[in-house]
C-alpha cells in the first residue's frame, strides 16, 4: 500500500523539471538579483586583525609612494626651471594670476573668453588664493604632483583594506597578501603619472583623487563621501560627467547604494546642465562622440545629445565595435599597466569605460586624448584597484582548492607584474626626452627675458615656452606664420623660439617671421640668442592690430639656423646676413625643416664657397634619418642659388610617444617638420650660406591656417 501510495503522489505531482545550470541566463540573471538585494556597505576589519606581512606591504607601499613623491617634486621643479611649460599651462597660470589681483572673472586671453567658460572650472579659483599666498612658479604643478600620489595612497589603502577582508572571510591569508603587493607595483611602476605630471598643469589628477575619496568613503557607508564629491563638482564639465557615470555605476551595487548612487548621478547631471544654460561649453563632452552618431569625423548643425549617442549604440553597433578595432593599440596602453583585470570590477567598470570611450570613441582620438596622459590618469588607479580586487577573489577561490588553484594564482600575479614593469621599462626613460625639450641656455636666456617683460606688457609667444610669460593680462600665442593680434598695452613684445619646447609650428614660416621683423622699423631686437628671438614693439598703437604676414612661408635666412660650426654674421643690411663656417668640420646651417606631405619638392639654397675647399648641400628627410639628395658644390666665386628635387613619398609622422612590442601605443601622428636642408662644410676654406628654402612642385598640400592636409595639389611651388 506504501508503495502504492507512493506511485499515486508521484502521479498527481507530474513529471519532474530538470534544474537549469547555474550557468544558464535566468539563473545567473536571479543570482545577480539576489547579490544586489543582499549587498551591504564595505566593512573592513580593523587594522589590528590585519595578517603582519599585510601590514608591511602598506608600509613598504607607503614609503615607495613617499619616494615617488620626493622624485615627482624634483622633477617638477627641473621642467618650471627650464621653462619647458606650454600653452596648457599659461591657460590655469593666467587665469589664477588675474584672480588673485582681484579679477574674479578673468578674460583668458589664450582661450579668447571668459575663463569660467572653460567647462566651469571652478577650482581654479581657490587655487588662486594658494598662489596669490605663494607665487612660486612651481606652485599648480607641485599639487598635481601631490594630488597624483594622493590617489595612490587612497588606493593603497582600499587595497589593504579589500585584503584584509578576503584574508579573513577566506582564510587565503598568503594569496591576498601576495595580491596587495601586486598594487603597489600595479600603481608604482605604471609610467603614466610620470607623463602626466611631465605635461603642465590640468584638473584631471585632482577630480580623480576626489572621486577616488569619495567613492572610498561612500562604499563604506560614510557621509564624509559627499564632502569629496562638491569638490569634484568644482572640476567642472569633466567633474560632472565623472559623477554622472560613478553614480549610475554605484546604483548598479546593491540596494543599499541605490540613494547615494542616485544622488551622485543627479549632482553630476546638475553640473553639466547648470554650465549648459550658462555657456560654458560641457556640450563639447559629447560632441567628442560625434564620430558614434555621424560615422565620421563631422559634427551635427546642433551638437551631440544623449539620445542621438545612445540610439547611435543600439542602432550601429558595429560603428562603435570598428571605432574600438581602430584604436586598440592605445586602449590597451590605457589599460595594460594598471592589470586590465580592473575592467571588470563593477564599482568601477562604467567609469573606467567612459574615460576609455571619452579618448577612444571619437573626436578625443584626433586631439591626441586617446594617448595615455592627463587626459586619462584616472585609469592609472581605477583599473590598478579593480585588477587587485578581481585578483582578491581569485585568491579566494584557489584557497578553497587544491595546489592546481594556488598555481594559476601565482601565474596571474607574475604575469601582471611583469607586465608592469615591462611598461615601466620601455615608457620611464623616454619621459626626460619627450618633456624637457628646452635647452639650458635657452632657458637662462627666457628667464632673463622674462624678468625684463613688464607685468602690463603684452606678450606673443611661441606656443612651447608660452606659460613662463603667463602671468600678465595679455599673452597671446603665436600660431602659424601669418599673426594679427589686437594690441591692448602700451609696450608689445614678440618672443620666438622655433626649436626649443613642444612646438607644432612650421619652423619654416616662424625664420621667416623672424626676417620680416628684422626690417620693420616699428621693431626693435632685444634678443637673438641661444635659439630665442625677442622684438619690442617701439610705437605700438593701442586698440590697434598687430600683423605679420610673411610673403614666401618656405624660405628661412641662413643666418638664424647656423648649425653647431657656424656663425652667424649680421653686419651691412639684413638682407646681406648670413651664416659662415668656422674652422672646424660640421653643418653650417641645418635643423631648417618644413612640414610635408608626400609629393615632389624643389629644395635650394643660396651660398658662396671660396678657398680650396667645397661643401655638401644636402636634403633630408628628418623624421626617418633618410639622406634624399645630395649635391658637392666648389668655388662658386659669389653668392650663387643651387637646387635638388626630390620626392617624399612616405610621410608617416614623428610620433611623440614609441614603444616596444606588446607595450606600444599608436597616438596621433601630427604633420611635422620632414624636409631639412643641410649644408656641410669640411672646416677648411669658407662657406657662407645666406637662405634656404623648400618649394612643392606636386602632390598633397597643407592649408597655413589650420595645419591640415588639403586634397591633392600640382603645379609649381
Amino acid at each position: 500500500m506504501t508503495a502504492v501510495s507512493g506511485r499515486t503522489d508521484n502521479a498527481e505531482r507530474g513529471p519532474q523539471r530538470k534544474p537549469k545550470a547555474a550557468w544558464h541566463p535566468r539563473e545567473l540573471a536571479r543570482a545577480k538579483a539576489q547579490r544586489w538585494n543582499a549587498a551591504t556597505p564595505f566593512t573592513p576589519p580593523p587594522r589590528s586583525e590585519w595578517p603582519v606581512a599585510l601590514k608591511r606591504v602598506r608600509t613598504v607601499g607607503l614609503t615607495l609612494f613617499g619616494v615617488q613623491l620626493v622624485v615627482l617634486l624634483i622633477w617638477t621643479a627641473v621642467l618650471v626651471h627650464r621653462r619647458a611649460v606650454t600653452w596648457d599651462f599659461a591657460v590655469y597660470q593666467q587665469a589664477a594670476w588675474l584672480i588673485g589681483h582681484g579679477h574674479l572673472n578673468p578674460y583668458s586671453t589664450l582661450l579668447h573668453r571668459p575663463f569660467f567658460l572653460n567647462d566651469g572650472e571652478l577650482l581654479i579659483w581657490p587655487l588662486a588664493v594658494l598662489l596669490r599666498i605663494w607665487p612660486n612658479f612651481a606652485l599648480f604643478p607641485w599639487l598635481q604632483d601631490l594630488a597624483l600620489v594622493g590617489g595612490e595612497l587612497v588606493v593603497l589603502q582600499w587595497m589593504c583594506e579589500l585584503a584584509a577582508r578576503e584574508a579573513k572571510q577566506s582564510g587565503a591569508k598568503s594569496g591576498s597578501v601576495a595580491v596587495a603587493g601586486l598594487g603597489v607595483l600595479l600603481l608604482f611602476a605604471n609610467p603614466w603619472l610620470a607623463w602626466t605630471a611631465s605635461f603642465d598643469f590640468h584638473l584631471e589628477p585632482f577630480l580623480t583623487l576626489f572621486i577616488l575619496c569619495a567613492a572610498r568613503d561612500l562604499y563604506r557607508g560614510r557621509n564624509r563621501g559627499w564632502l569629496w564629491l562638491a569638490m569634484a563638482m568644482l572640476c567642472g564639465t569633466v567633474g560632472g560627467s565623472y559623477l554622472l557615470v560613478f553614480g549610475v555605476s554605484m546604483m548598479l551595487c546593491g540596494r543599499w547604494c541605490l540613494r547615494r548612487g542616485a544622488i551622485a548621478a543627479g549632482l553630476g547631471a546638475l553640473v553639466m546642465l547648470t554650465l549648459t544654460a550658462l555657456n560654458a561649453h560641457p556640450e563639447q563632452i559629447l560632441d567628442l562622440f560625434a564620430p558614434v552618431v555621424t560615422g565620421n569625423a563631422s559634427i551635427p548643425f546642433r551638437g551631440v545629445t544623449g539620445t542621438m549617442l545612445i540610439k547611435s549604440i543600439f542602432e550601429h553597433p558595429l560603428r562603435v565595435i570598428s571605432l574600438i578595432w581602430q584604436h586598440r593599440a592605445n586602449i590597451w596602453g590605457e589599460l595594460s599597466p594598471g592589470g586590465v583585470l580592473g575592467v571588470l570590477w563593477l564599482p568601477f567598470t562604467l567609469p573606467i569605460l567612459f574615460v576609455v570611450a571619452e579618448g577612444g570613441l571619437g573626436l578625443g582620438a584626433l586631439l591626441g586624448f586617446e594617448t595615455p596622459g592627463f587626459q586619462n590618469v584616472a585609469l592609472v588607479t581605477m583599473v590598478a584597484l579593480g585588477t587587485v580586487a578581481i585578483c582578491l577573489k581569485l585568491a579566494g577561490w584557489s584557497a578553497r582548492g587544491g595546489r592546481r588553484r594556488k598555481q594559476v594564482l601565482a601565474a596571474v600575479i607574475v604575469l601582471l607584474a611583469a607586465n608592469s614593469v615591462a611598461w615601466a621599462i620601455v615608457w620611464l626613460p623616454d619621459v626626460e626626452r619627450n618633456w624637457l625639450v628646452v635647452s639650458p641656455s635657452a632657458a637662462s636666456t627666457i628667464r632673463t627675458l622674462e624678468r625684463k617683460i613688464g607685468p602690463h606688457d603684452q606678450v606673443l609667444v611661441s606656443q612651447g615656452i608660452s606659460g613662463t610669460f603667463a602671468r600678465r593680462v595679455q599673452v597671446n600665442v603665436i600660431t602659424g606664420a601669418t599673426i594679427a593680434v589686437h594690441i591692448r598695452a602700451r609696450q608689445m613684445w614678440v618672443v620666438f623660439a622655433p626649436q626649443e619646447g613642444v612646438e607644432y609650428d612650421d619652423s619654416a614660416g616662424i625664420f621667416n617671421d623672424i626676417s620680416e621683423l628684422e626690417q620693420r622699423p616699428d621693431v626693435r631686437e632685444v634678443v637673438a640668442a641661444n635659439g630665442i628671438w625677442a622684438f619690442e614693439v617701439t610705437t605700438p598703437h593701442p586698440h590697434g592690430i598687430f600683423r605679420l604676414s610673411p610673403t614666401n612661408i618656405s624660405y628661412a635666412p641662413g643666418w638664424v639656423i647656423p648649425g653647431q660650426t657656424a656663425r652667424p654674421v649680421l653686419s651691412g643690411p639684413e638682407t646681406s646676413w648670413y651664416a659662415a663656417s668656422t674652422n672646424k668640420p660640421g653643418y653650417v646651417v641645418d635643423h631648417s625643416y618644413w612640414q610635408s606631405l608626400p609629393g615632389v619638392y624643389r629644395a635650394s639654397v643660396v651660398m658662396s664657397v671660396s678657398g680650396h675647399t667645397h661643401a655638401n648641400f644636402e636634403v633630408w628627410d628628418s623624421t626617418s634619418s633618410t639622406l634624399l639628395a645630395r649635391s658637392v658644390i666648389t668655388h662658386t666665386h659669389g653668392p650663387k642659388r643651387f637646387t635638388l628635387k626630390v620626392r617624399l613619398r612616405h610621410v608617416q609622422g614623428q610620433p611623440a610617444l614609441s614603444g616596444f612590442g606588446p607595450w606600444s601605443v599608436l597616438p596621433q601622428r601630427v604633420p611635422t617638420d620632414n624636409i631639412e636642408v643641410r649644408v656641410w662644410s669640411p672646416g677648411t676654406g669658407r662657406v657662407a650660406v645666406y637662405q634656404a628654402a623648400v618649394n612643392q612642385l606636386s602632390g598633397q598640400r597643407y592649408d597655413l591656417i589650420t595645419n591640415l592636409p588639403l586634397g591633392p595639389g600640382g603645379g609649381g611651388g
